[in-house]
């Protein structure tokens, strides 16, 4: 059987911005700018390096401090650009 990683954490090499999955529930996301677009089904943001936007179903933003956030809900989809 396969079993679905616990937790994943993607680091771009041309920067310093880190972002951690934690199953298809969490998503915490350092070095955070600003907010592009916040919807339950899409959010993205703008980090340091560049943009992230993370697709699903009920997503709602846990916390936002200056620096960082954390994303909850059932994520599908996952893209850097």
């Amino acid at each position: 059987m396969i079993r679905p990683m616990e937790s994943i954490s993607l680091t771009r090499l041309s920067g310093d911005s880190v972002t951690t999955i934690t199953g298809r529930h969490c998503l915490h996301a350092e070095h955070v700018r600003s907010l592009l677009e916040v919807t339950p089904c899409k959010i993205s943001i703008q980090t340091q390096d560049g943009c992230l936007s993370v697709q699903g179903n009920g997503l709602h933003i846990e916390y936002y401090t200056r620096e960082e956030l954390q994303i909850r809900g059932l994520i599908q989809r996952i893209e850097i650009f």
